[in-house]
């Protein structure tokens, strides 16, 4: 039998309580580690993630994303091989969750990316998302000026990933699901970050 490839997944939270549970639940079947960083939500968020998660931790968003995600990195299993990015209100493809590890046991990459279908309306569509990163110390999440997104950088050629030919993979098949943007909420480092909140409206 062909060695077990460890897989961890990093959740990034602030007042997901509608969104959680069901993100976790996906997740759990198919990963063996779960880590949740809250920015100190004020609803039940924490208490349902420590339910389903293996590693909470709850700590003020000082930094960008990329901090937050590098944070959530670091307390990844040593033993990990790989390393899923999931935003709380996401929900990847089921094929996917299923077929990841026979997947990685025989593609050579640093990392994945997908398209992502932001619904109901599809803005942006694909809004291609690097999620999937192998956890060899080759990588880190930076800021880049060129895009509304954090995204992973190899560290050696000082680029985003998906700027390195065949290191990172699209998976076309796959999409991510990002669920309707809940109205009322208001995260400041979205207008502080770059995004454009009146575009995710449209």
């Amino acid at each position: 039998m062909s060695e077990w490839i460890k897989i961890a997944a990093v959740v990034l939270t602030l007042d997901e309580e509608p969104n959680i549970k069901d993100c976790l639940k996906q997740l759990k079947p198919f990963v063996d580690h779960i880590v949740v960083v809250d920015g100190g939500s004020k609803d039940k968020t924490v208490e349902i993630a420590r339910k389903y998660a293996h590693t909470v931790r709850v700590r003020e968003r000082v930094g960008s994303i990329a901090d937050e995600r590098n944070y959530g990195w670091s307390l990844v299993p040593p033993e990990t091989k790989w390393v899923l990015f999931v935003d709380a209100d996401e929900r990847f493809n089921l094929n996917f969750l299923r077929g990841m590890r026979e997947l990685l046991s025989r593609i050579d990459a640093l990392a994945f990316r997908f398209p992502r279908a932001n619904l109901p309306k599809l803005v942006r569509y694909p809004d291609w998302q690097v999620r999937l990163l192998k956890n060899d110390g080759q990588l880190e999440w930076r800021r880049w000026a060129g895009s509304l997104h954090d995204v992973p950088y190899s560290k050696e050629l000082n680029v985003p990933v998906d700027r390195c030919g065949t290191a990172c993979l699209t998976l076309i098949e796959y999409p991510i699901y990002h669920m309707l943007r809940r109205e009322e909420l208001n995260r400041e480092w979205w207008s502080t970050e770059g995004g454009d909140k009146n575009e995710e409206k449209n």
